[in-house]
């Protein structure tokens, strides 16, 4: 019960360095922004792995030019059959790149191996071209 109140709480905070405050991200009614494994702030947006929601997918938060709210949210990628687990990634110029099949479902709670290592796929680094902000 714990575990899915401070789910349906999770998600993206914006932080006052000055102050040490901080609160949620404000976004609009109807996204969500839950189970993000990695975020990464580009020209005014943000690009994000969320990989804690069903299916995985990369969005894209486009921000107020405050950058104190999300505006909208595009979904960049999501149900490709080589976006299996993906996480972390960078923006490099107009790409962004990030591990595609991290495999994480193999591993359990407590970070113990489900599968034999053999049984593991390489990971698979990809790339997609980012849309001008």
């Amino acid at each position: 019960e714990a575990w899915s109140r401070a789910l349906k709480q999770a998600g993206v905070d914006l932080y006052e360095p000055a102050s040490g405050a901080h609160r949620p991200l404000p976004h609009p009614a109807g996204t969500t922004l839950v189970g993000i494994d990695g975020l990464y702030f580009d020209r005014g947006r943000l690009v994000a792995v969320q990989n804690g929601v069903e299916p995985a997918r990369l969005i894209e938060l486009r921000l107020t030019p405050d950058l104190r709210a999300v505006a909208s949210l595009r979904v960049l990628e999501t149900r490709t059959p080589a976006l299996e687990s993906p996480t972390t990634g960078a923006v490099v110029g107009d790409r962004f790149y990030f591990m595609a099949n991290t495999q994480g479902d193999a591993i359990d709670d407590d970070g113990k191996l489900l599968k034999p290592l053999a049984a593991l796929a390489p990971v698979a680094v990809r790339w997609l071209e980012l849309p001008r902000p």
